[in-house]
């Protein structure tokens, strides 16, 4: 006669409490390293973007595009994403302004909300890096001393419904602030930030400077 040999409903038990342990101390691991790689898929889609803004000058005698188009313009209130799809995305055609939702390259994966819902709230342009205050717009590539040091652009807070920000936003709540950068990186405490040398680097919020009229990182004077 053959014996068979079954598990006891205790011996069972034991089994699915070792599994669900180990499930439990792997699992923030998995999502650690989940978070990682969607920090550095984004810090490569900023480097690209760099070489799209450094592209789009080359052929506009060092300006950069500013962030919104008028309405004289074509496509009106195209947005600076829209101007560097031809360098960063050609296989995208610019038809109308927000065309740029079509590109992945300008969404952030550690965003929520798909791109083609949440327009202009992935990434963002600093403002004061087109136009110095009330200025009229430079040659950023031509008039900025030092580039390193100078805020391009950067991951941009999802209830912003604009295409730039003018501030460093919420410190308590960066996903929420209506002006500023994007705190979704860094365990929802830093944002990815592109330079004027092209380098792309991540950032707690607490390190960017509040005060963009006193600081050289927003740029209120260029020749600085």
């Amino acid at each position: 006669m053959r014996k068979w040999n079954r598990f006891t409903l205790i011996e069972l038990l034991v089994v699915i409490a070792i599994i669900a342990i180990l499930a439990a101390m792997l699992l923030p691991a998995l999502n650690q390293a989940r978070m990682k790689a969607k920090d550095t898929k984004c810090l490569s889609n900023w480097k690209q973007i760099g070489y799209g803004f450094h592209a789009y000058a080359d052929d506009f005698n060092s300006f950069i595009p500013k962030f919104e188009a008028g309405t004289d313009e074509i496509p009106a209130y195209a947005k600076w994403q829209d101007r560097l799809l031809q360098y960063v995305s050609p296989s995208v055609k610019l038809v109308y302004n927000n065309s740029f939702v079509n590109a992945k390259i300008f969404a952030c994966p550690s965003q929520p909300l798909e791109l083609s819902t949440n327009i202009g709230k992935h990434y963002g342009m600093n403002y004061y890096a087109w136009s110095s205050g009330l200025t009229p717009p430079r040659a950023f590539f031509k008039r900025v001393r030092r580039p390193a040091e100078r805020m391009l652009a950067s991951d941009q807070e999802r209830s912003n419904s604009n295409s730039y920000y003018t501030g460093r936003g919420s410190l308590s709540d960066p996903q929420l602030s209506s002006d500023g950068v994007g705190g979704r990186h860094l365990n929802s405490r830093g944002t990815n930030l592109l330079f004027g040398d092209l380098h792309a680097v991540a950032w707690q919020i607490v390190q960017i400077p509040g005060a963009p009229w006193e600081n050289y990182l927003w740029g209120q004077n260029l020749r600085d």
